[in-house]
């Protein structure tokens, strides 16, 4: 009785220890399906389309056009500054804020369901913010290897991509090189901005859906 009595503890024992092991051990890189990260995703999507549509529509279309609006902006005689151009950079800028103040509240729902996938969550969190706030394109997680090492939530990459592609926008339209000291992009620019929007927006939700599977 007593060996069968030492042999149950022994049994339970092991057992306790099994599961505290796995427990420890175990992570998740799966987030849940989040309903409501998709359907703010698709707002989002709506409200960058909508200053894409914008900017092509005010924006010159060769490279001639656009200097002869810089030309306009230099004349002796009742010149228009380029500031007040529509299609200038500072008057997108209200937009350009507000999608990325969007894509950080994502990052933040994506990241919030992350944390209690993995005890890294914290350094995550930080990594992230330095990110957004140094707003420099070529501190994205693409090109951040310390990133990688952070996360394996798909979810959570997907999203600070995202978020890098807005950055990346708002950057590339004060270019002075890209826009020959106008600020001032071409169509052609906003209609490459569409299909990457498009494109972006399309890996998340997939990746989302996949999840309800």
């Amino acid at each position: 009785m007593k060996t069968a009595n030492r042999l149950s503890l022994r049994f339970t024992s092991a057992l306790a220890f099994t599961l505290i092991f796995l427990s420890a051990c175990t992570v998740t890189l799966v987030q849940p399906y989040d309903e409501k990260l998709l359907t703010d995703t698709e707002s989002l999507f709506k409200k960058a389309s909508a200053m894409v549509d914008d900017g092509q529509l005010v924006s010159p279309r060769t490279d001639d056009d656009r200097r002869k609006v810089k030309a306009a902006a230099i004349l002796p005689k009742d010149p228009t500054p380029l500031v007040a151009h529509p299609a200038h950079a500072s008057q997108f800028a209200k937009r350009y804020n507000e999608l990325q103040t969007d894509a950080d509240a994502l990052i933040l729902r994506a990241l919030s369901k992350n944390q209690g996938t993995s005890p890294i969550g914290e350094r995550l969190q930080r990594k992230i913010e330095k990110l957004i706030g140094e707003s420099i394109p070529s501190n994205c997680p693409e090109t951040d290897s310390e990133f990688s090492n952070l996360t394996a939530s798909l979810t959570v990459k997907n999203y600070v991509d995202l978020k890098c592609i807005l950055v990346k926008w708002k950057h590339q339209h004060s270019d002075p090189k890209l826009t020959e000291d106008t600020e001032i992009l071409k169509k052609s620019n906003w209609e490459l901005r569409r299909s990457t929007l498009f494109a972006s927006v399309l890996a998340i939700q997939s990746a989302e859906t996949a999840k309800k599977k």
